[in-house]
């Protein structure tokens, strides 16, 4: 909120691409959090905290059951050695041509790890795209070793397209999904305006 006396105030007009990935972080950063949202009710009529007195109270949720977990068949889509080949080479043509001479024109040695190529790689039904580093520590000179930056996984309840859900790899190791569910197509062009999916 932006206020002069903290009677009267105004939403914050932040950048939405901004707003994105505070949502997407905060979600997937933060155990329990499922839902983030950015209340842009200026004050008067709105209150500058978050209104969570009118929430139920635990004894006015006793009695209320849970609604009863139903299953149904659904058809999937697994795809074929073909198909995940030519994925490959699409994306391989995408490094090549897109990630290589934004990123990594030149291969820099230094006394660190630096990276020294792009590629990808299927493991089951995810495709991960990896930088390939090299050791420029006199401990381990010239050693490599490969980290993967971006993972599309491929989701199986899109029996007609295929689909993806673009995963970002935390410096944790773990993965949290910031896109999904987009066409092969979309995701390459999300790796190249997404400042989070870049390999650098």
């Amino acid at each position: 909120m932006t206020s002069v006396d903290g009677i009267a105030a105004n939403f914050y007009p932040f950048d939405i691409a901004f707003l994105g990935r505070t949502a997407a972080r905060s979600i997937n950063e933060v155990s329990g959090v499922s839902r983030v949202v950015y209340d842009v009710t200026g004050k008067p009529p709105g209150m500058i905290e978050w209104e969570w007195w009118n929430r139920p109270r635990n004894e006015e949720l006793k009695g209320v059951c849970m609604a009863k977990v139903t299953r149904k068949w659904m058809w999937v889509k697994v795809l074929s050695p073909g198909e995940k080949a030519a994925i490959a080479a699409e994306c391989g043509r995408f490094i090549a041509e897109t990630l290589k001479p934004r990123f990594l024109p030149a291969v820099r040695p230094n006394q660190f790890n630096y990276p020294v190529d792009f590629l990808g790689k299927w493991r089951g039904s995810k495709y991960s795209f990896i930088t390939r580093y090299r050791s420029g520590n006199p401990d381990n000179l010239d050693e490599e070793f490969e980290s993967a930056f971006t993972r599309l996984d491929h989701v199986e309840e899109y029996p007609v397209d295929t689909r993806f859900n673009v995963m970002w790899h935390r410096h944790t190791g773990q993965w949290f999904r910031l896109h999904s569910p987009v066409t092969l197509e979309e995701a390459l062009r999300l790796m190249e305006t997404d400042e989070m999916l870049y390999p650098l």
